[in-house]
């Protein structure tokens, strides 16, 4: 069961620094083959119906953007949304640009670190990024661990889209 979590100071903080600098429209390149399968088509098109009906707006910090390949010389402006798994408690959130062609950002709010996904519109990862909220630092993540890491986000998008919609 997914519950969806009302924007908290610190998580809008952490997602906002995961969704906001940057590159409405630039041409994108997803990782090398050793990257994982993207997320389906249809699961977008569901993750993109709950950021439009139930996100907030936001902004990207400028670090965790330039971090991810986007470009930083201005907020990202996006809209957010997130659940809480109730298997881990992890706080999952994707954040979309305002503009129909931006890529998307994933996060997924572990223990320690908050690690971040940016993929196209077609689901495919282009970048990842450890971000390091007691630090404030952040970390690049080779392929090997961002595709590892994003199979991992991409199945519980695809477990729990189905479901959150119903816990309203």
């Amino acid at each position: 069961m997914i519950r969806r979590r009302p924007p908290l100071a610190l998580l809008a903080v952490l997602v906002a620094g995961i969704l906001g600098a940057g590159g409405v429209g630039a041409q994108t390149t997803a990782l090398p083959a050793a990257a994982s399968r993207p997320i389906p088509a249809a699961v977008i098109g569901k993750l993109l119906e709950q950021v439009a009906a139930k996100g907030r707006d936001s902004t990207l910090p400028t670090a965790i953007a330039s971090a991810l390949g986007l470009p930083g010389a201005e907020p990202w402006t996006n809209r957010q949304f997130a659940v809480r798994s109730s298997a881990t408690g992890a706080i999952h959130a994707i954040a979309a640009g305002v503009r129909p062609d931006s890529d998307l950002v994933l996060s997924n709010r572990g223990d320690a670190a908050i690690t971040i996904f940016r993929i196209r519109r077609d689901g495919a990862l282009v970048s990842a990024v450890y971000f390091f909220p007691l630090t404030q630092t952040n970390a690049v993540l080779p392929p090997t661990e961002a595709a590892h890491d994003f199979d991992e986000e991409r199945l519980f998008w695809i477990r729990a889209i189905d479901t959150i919609g119903a816990d309203d």
